[in-house]
């Protein structure tokens, strides 16, 4: 049905709360065959599972849709899945717009600059380093092409890349001023502990005086050690790193022009590769295609998101040092198919990625592609096919925001999905990231163009 079985109806009274519902992701052929025969539903349309039924989830810019259009449509979109059998489907119209997630204001270690004169200049995420050959000594990071070029303005020249941009670099220093602060308080804190413990050491009450001694003074060693490496940091970066012709990384080696519907998978291709230049990296300890995964996330929360089946604990296991490699490549058929399942026996894939703007996320990806109708300035509009990850839960934050753009998303082994170019929802918010395929964006693009490319590893 193109309509719920139960009309929806506006909840009234003193305790009218809509009912919650948590989108799900949906891996199913029938429908994947629907998708592929139909191609100008809407403006951004991804079959989503709200949690039981299947949902035709069409997004349309904010007020631009009356309720007598969306039974029209809901009507015709109810003859399509008849076409093909399907039963028991509903429609469901969102306000929402696609936005290209680069943005200026943003600090991680992978964010990227462009030096551009008399310009501002766009910030995204580096992805991964790609080697051009086996024996070739040229390293490059992979990101989105309008995370440093506005899209389609400026042409493929060699343009120099600052890292990190110079946004990030005053927050470079802003945090380290926090983190020295923070650490000055526990130390004082710690030596106020230890001034109590020896005044319960002169007491009757000193059980367990010993043991807290030891736990303190561990405490208050981490917290000086902290202060001097920071210390040190910043002088270093004010020393070495001040001046933006200190901090150019490399350049820009390569990077078509944007096109959204390409080839014959229709999917966008928006990539850039900046060829590091090598005497500004320290090889020896280069850990080369690794997703940091952070501290604001704790481990056991990373782990019961990476693992929904708790009778599959091997479907994701915590990497050392929170370092979760980079290796491999997930196909287009997994995409699809995934092996994984959560906890109801259901098909699912988790992913994760580690952005600029969000940092740490990790959310289920759809199964089936989503159509998405990018606006122009101009008034034109072209239709791509894109790769959706969809909120984890009903209270989970966003997957990614303004500065994420180039990230890679990848599945518990490390395996890539995709590389992150956009999302859509609120006029200031994203509740469904897009991205590009990685198994299409390796084979069928760059190694058109560098046909030996492949994930770069360190030497052993």
């Amino acid at each position: 049905m193109a309509c719920p079985p139960t009309p929806w109806k506006k909840p009234t009274g003193r305790e009218a709360y809509c009912v919650p519902k948590e989108v799900r992701s949906v891996f199913d052929d029938q429908i994947a065959t629907l998708r592929g025969q139909q191609s100008t539903l809407s403006a951004s349309l991804r079959p989503k599972r709200i949690p039981v039924p299947v949902v035709l989830w069409i997004g349309v810019k904010p007020g631009s849709l009356s309720r007598e259009d969306a039974q029209v449509a809901a009507a015709s979109c109810e003859t399509i899945l008849d076409k093909f059998k399907i039963t028991g489907a509903e429609v469901a119209f969102r306000e929402s717009l696609f936005t290209r997630l680069a943005g200026p204001k943003l600090f991680n270690y992978q964010i990227l600059g462009r030096n551009r004169r008399a310009t501002s200049c766009t910030e995204g995420t580096g992805a991964i380093y790609l080697s051009d050959g086996r024996d070739s000594e040229k390293v490059y990071v992979l990101t989105a092409r309008h995370a440093v070029f506005p899209p389609n303005t400026v042409p493929n020249e060699l343009y120099d890349l600052i890292l990190p941009g110079p946004q990030a670099f005053q927050s470079v220093f802003k945090s380290t001023m926090v983190k020295i602060r923070g650490d000055i308080i526990m130390v004082d804190l710690h030596n106020r502990e230890l001034d109590a413990l020896r005044e319960r050491e002169a007491s009757v009450d000193n059980d367990g005086v010993e043991e807290e001694r030891m736990v303190i003074e561990g405490n208050l060693r981490a917290m000086e050690a902290s202060i001097k490496a920071i210390n040190q940091f910043h002088d270093e970066v004010t020393k070495y790193w001040s001046e933006e012709s200190q901090r150019v990384i490399g350049h820009i080696a390569y990077s078509p022009a944007i096109t959204v519907g390409t080839g014959t998978k229709r999917y966008t291709e928006d990539w850039a590769l900046i060829e590091l230049d090598r005497n500004k990296i320290d090889w020896d300890k280069f850990r080369g295609n690794v997703i940091d995964l952070g501290t604001e996330i704790p481990i056991l929360e990373i782990v019961s998101k990476m693992r929904p089946d708790p009778a599959n604990p091997a479907s994701f296991i915590y990497p050392l040092r929170g370092l979760l490699p980079v290796q491999g490549v997930i196909t287009e058929d997994e995409l699809r198919r995934p092996q994984m399942h959560d906890a109801d026996g259901d098909p699912c894939l988790m992913v994760i990625k580690n952005g600029s703007a969000t940092g740490t996320t990790i959310d289920r990806a759809n199964g089936i592609k989503s159509f998405v109708r990018q606006h122009f300035p101009d008034g034109n509009h072209e239709t791509s096919m894109e790769w959706a990850i969809l909120g984890h839960g009903l209270w989970s934050r966003s997957f990614s925001a303004p500065g994420d753009s180039g990230a890679i998303i990848v599945d518990g082994e490390g395996r890539i999905g995709g590389l992150l170019t956009g999302g859509s929802g609120g006029t200031e918010s994203t509740d469904v990231t897009y991205a590009t395929p990685f198994y299409w964006l390796l084979e069928e693009r760059i190694k058109t163009r560098f046909p030996n490319a492949h994930l770069y590893q360190p030497p052993a």
